[in-house]
């Protein structure tokens, strides 16, 4: 998309190798990783970040759906694809026509892919999920003989090829939850025994990003790479990467106003003296959450702007009465020296919602 100069993000791909190398690094060559980019490569755009990493050597990609799956390989992806939420039985046929690796957690849907896939005269790739304390989706892994045995009865399944196992840590990102994802670690490996012991090796695989660097244990045949390949932390620990996304806009038009205005929807601002404020071309159909609202800021020549009242869809307001400026010329809006941590913090949410919430109609542009 044509960057008009209105509300864009700028992303440094650069950025995005040196993550991957970080990871890459921290595992060693013996291990996989899986680069995930599903939700558009959390916002920066799939088009560009996917075919980075295939060529900076992922083994694997990651990506939440069949849609997206299916424009990985539109987008001249090779690299096996691993589908890790679920596909409805009718569309089966688009993951053996597209070569796509299916989770599965539950054999209804096992044996009806494996129904698929005889009748096209092939077999589908599948990877199992284990629940051992999501609580999302996964075969029990609480009752590991039980998971074992199910899991067993899926690689028997004449046209599936039952190719990795896999479970998520639900808190690995947390400071003083490691005894928990321990837990989920040993319930893991308890079930991945007894597959062992009955002749399956499949690709086992638990690390998130937080994962990655919790503990090498985790590790085992392969790592997902997620949010560290974008630069942010997976928890709230010291962030050891290197941001690739700035989110800007521009000054639409700035004037004085006396004492005694207000200012957006709402009055939620009233000016206490005369003041100068800017108008921005941004609001939260972009992506700028409307929940910092009256307290969060913007940069503007590198100094802080206080933003006035309500944002709006598809404006806001800033305080510019100490800060040179005009029509045309470039605001910080989120990334950067206005570090998406810390708004996630000032809003009570994660820094995930606000970059994969950067909107459609704005252009990401790339510097390599």
């Amino acid at each position: 998309m044509k960057n008009f100069k209105r509300t864009w993000a700028e992303v440094d791909l650069s950025a995005i190798a040196e993550n991957y190398d970080t990871v890459r690094k921290e595992v060693g060559s013996s291990v996989m990783v899986m680069a995930v980019v599903k939700a558009d490569a959390y916002g920066h755009g799939v088009a560009q970040v996917a075919p980075l990493l295939q060529q900076k050597g992922a083994d694997y990609f990651g990506v939440s759906c069949l849609q997206e799956a299916v424009e990985l390989r539109k987008l001249g992806i090779q690299k096996p694809i691993l589908i890790l939420g679920y596909t409805d039985p009718a569309f089966f046929p688009y993951l053996l026509e597209y070569d796509l690796c299916q989770t599965v957690f539950e054999k209804q849907s096992a044996a009806l892919l494996s129904e698929a896939a005889e009748q096209a005269g092939t077999r589908a790739k599948v990877h199992c999920a284990l629940d051992t304390g999501m609580g999302r989706i996964g075969f029990d892994g609480f009752d590991c003989e039980a998971a074992a045995e199910a899991i067993l009865e899926v690689s028997r399944m004449p046209a599936l090829e039952l190719e990795g196992l896999f479970t998520h840590f639900s808190v690995a990102d947390t400071d003083g939850e490691e005894a928990y994802t321990a837990q989920q670690f040993e319930r893991f490996m308890a079930v991945r025994d007894l597959l062992k012991k009955n002749g399956l090796s499949p690709i086992c695989h638990v690390a998130n990003s937080a994962g990655v660097f919790l503990n090498p244990s985790y590790h085992l045949d392969m790592v997902r790479a997620g949010i560290v390949l974008y630069g942010l932390e997976a928890g709230g620990r010291e962030n050891p990467y290197r941001p690739a996304m700035v989110m800007k806009t521009t000054i639409s038009f700035v004037k004085d106003l006396p004492k005694g205005r207000f200012i957006s929807y709402g009055r939620r601002f009233e000016s206490k003296d005369t003041m100068r404020v800017a108008t921005l071309s941004a609001g939260y159909a972009d992506g700028y959450p409307r929940s910092l609202s009256n307290k969060g800021y913007v940069l503007i020549g590198g100094k802080k702007a206080k933003i006035l009242g309500n944002v709006c869809m598809d404006q806001m307001m800033a305080d510019v009465s100490e800060i040179p400026c005009k029509a045309g010329d470039e605001v910080i809006l989120m990334g950067d020296e206005i570090p998406y941590d810390a708004l996630a913090k000032e809003l009570g949410t994660i820094h995930y919602e606000l970059i994969c919430g950067i909107g459609k109609r704005v252009p990401r542009t790339y510097n390599n």
